[in-house]
């Protein structure tokens, strides 16, 4: 069994090996009880000073482990 919660917390990468962020959230769809995306936090050189919030849709999800790994948009 597959806990949504265990995600939150994981650290994000490309599969290019490149550190993205932090899960913050998840966000389904209730109707098609699917996740839809996930709340990713990102902090540092990608946002100038500051920290952003950012919806990675489910599609660009390549895997889930000890890390999310992400790919690009095609």
């Amino acid at each position: 069994m597959f806990r949504l919660s265990s995600v939150i917390g994981k650290n994000v990468y490309t599969t290019k090996g490149r550190y993205v962020g932090r899960v913050t959230d998840i966000s389904t769809d209730i109707d098609g009880k699917s996740v839809s995306a996930i709340e990713m936090r990102i902090t540092g050189k990608t946002t100038g000073s500051g920290t952003e919030v950012v919806l990675v849709p489910y599609e660009l999800i390549v895997a889930i482990d000890d890390i999310v790994l992400v790919g690009s948009k095609r």
